[in-house]
């Protein structure tokens, strides 16, 4: 192959930033046909719903009081698995929480996934499809995949409509309506935190969300890598590669608009979380919400006053 002439080459490093500029405008403008056309697809669906919106349109409201969101995060521990079985508080989880079964009796009330590549490529969702968890929501745009699985009873499988119109400028604002539509937030946990809502939970805690990955890139595409796992002992996503880096801005502004959306609507999310990096929500020690003492309480009791030291710090 001819290598391009010299002056091309010229022109081109010379006006890099107009390249660039209309190289982004470009994208975005093809970014905002997709918005636009999600917004229609949404305005039909409303007054002409498929049975999939028709089927999360009847869970509204049908819960209330207080649930779990279980992340993945290196903080999880099988010992406050089993205290939420016992209390018998509803939970969502996602993605590879199947490696902690082992150790646990455990089980989510439902399982969230948005990932229609990480369905395709990671056996863990594959798996979760083989237990009987009570509801699965999965993204839209996977139905063809989950039906190929053949797994499990199809009644128990909910698809959502993933709204990633403008992920690559903004996490999308928090879904009122989430049989219409579910943001999305470079994380399963704001999905997650969307159907918990939509149900009608009014106490909603996030156990296990450290936000703590070993490889993080911003929005301008800065990539930085730490030493350390991004989830709990045993979890197969320690070891793989294929999840990239994390967006760990764009994740901290969902966070913030899903706050935004409780607070405007009476809706209380806590971290229950020991450790991590999340700050957006209250911190609560998890055995006030579950109950126990012992290891627990200690826990509890050391992350806590090791937060409020670092926060004080920082300020």
């Amino acid at each position: 192959m001819r290598p391009l002439p010299s002056k091309v080459v010229m022109t081109v490093k010379q006006n890099r930033f107009l390249f660039n500029t209309v190289g982004k405008a470009y994208y975005y403008g093809f970014l905002g046909v997709k918005e636009l056309l999600f917004d229609v697809g949404t305005a039909i669906k409303r007054v002409f719903p498929d049975n999939d919106v028709k089927a999360i349109r009847a869970l509204k409201g049908t819960c209330s009081g207080k649930c779990f969101i279980i992340g993945n995060g290196p903080s999880l521990r099988a010992e406050d698995l089993d205290r939420i079985k016992e209390q018998r508080i509803p939970s969502f989880s996602s993605n590879n929480i199947d490696a902690i079964f082992e150790r646990t009796d455990w089980r989510p009330d439902y399982y969230v996934c948005q990932d229609k590549n990480g369905l395709k490529t990671q056996e863990h969702h594959k798996v979760a499809l083989t237990y009987h968890f009570g509801t699965y929501f999965f993204a839209k745009d996977a139905k063809k995949i989950v039906e190929e699985c053949e797994l499990t009873k199809q009644e128990n499988v909910l698809y959502f409509r993933a709204d990633v119109s403008n992920m690559t400028r903004d996490p999308n604002k928090c879904s009122p309506d989430a049989s219409l539509r579910v943001a999305s937030g470079f994380t399963v946990t704001y999905a997650a935190i969307q159907l918990a809502m939509y149900l009608g939970y009014e106490e909603i805690y996030l156990l296990g969300v450290d936000c703590s990955y070993p490889k993080i890139a911003d929005r301008n595409g800065l990539r930085i890598e730490y030493d350390g796992p991004s989830h709990f002992d045993g979890c197969a996503q320690n070891e793989t590669v294929s999840y990239g880096y994390a967006n760990v801005e764009g994740m901290m502004q969902a966070y913030r608009n899903a706050k935004k959306y409780a607070d405007e609507h009476g809706i209380k999310i806590y971290n229950a979380t020991r450790g991590g990096k999340l700050e957006v929500f209250e911190r609560v020690g998890l055995s006030k919400v579950i109950g126990g003492g012992g290891i627990t309480y200690l826990l509890d009791i050391v992350h806590l006053t090791s937060d409020r030291r670092v926060r004080g710090a920082a300020a």
